[in-house]
């Protein structure tokens, strides 16, 4: 009965973002991704869920960048080997979901490096990177959030706090 109510209501009465995520699924995500990174380095996740034909996506699954390359943090910053971009594409698969964006952890601001300019996880337009500040000590506060648009070409857009209301829905409902 709880499933059908948050259909409904997603369906209804949720505004129709960009990206959406159950807020309980986010914090577990953030909370795993500061556990990983043990305070002292940045950490990360692929999120899997579905791609509409409007480009709006839902995420309801993840992977661990850890879990692709156990050695991929061993400096600090992220880097992953390019075998584990193929094994998330395969893990999407097997799952029947889709990769719909990535997040990963600063040690301070959620601004993008120029690595994660030069270097998107997924390059494809209309992939949608979430970074969270200080390393997901907040857990699952949008505070300081991160939400950044890749356009194509090397180009993002970043999505400023006000705009990230409408863009990103993290509910209950999702």
């Amino acid at each position: 009965m709880i499933g059908y109510i948050r259909r409904v209501i997603s369906a209804t009465i949720a505004p129709k973002a960009r990206l959406r995520l159950n807020s309980s699924f986010f914090t577990t995500v953030v909370s795993d991704v500061h556990r990983r990174g043990d305070e002292k380095r940045e950490s990360g996740a692929f999120l899997l869920g579905s791609i509409a034909l409007d480009g709006s996506r839902v995420a309801d699954d993840v992977v661990y960048y850890e879990d692709l390359d156990p050695r991929c943090t061993r400096h600090g910053a992220i880097a992953l080997e390019s075998s584990a971009f193929a094994e998330v594409w395969s893990i999407a698969s097997e799952r029947g979901k889709q990769v719909v964006a990535d997040l990963h952890s600063h040690p301070g601001r959620a601004e993008q490096s120029d690595t994660d300019r030069a270097h998107p996880a997924v390059a494809l337009a209309g992939h949608v990177a979430l970074i969270v500040p200080d390393f997901g000590r907040r857990g699952g506060s949008r505070s300081g959030l991160g939400v950044f648009e890749y356009l194509g070409g090397h180009k993002w857009r970043s999505i400023d706090a006000a705009e990230q209301q409408k863009y990103l829905d993290l509910g209950w409902w999702v």
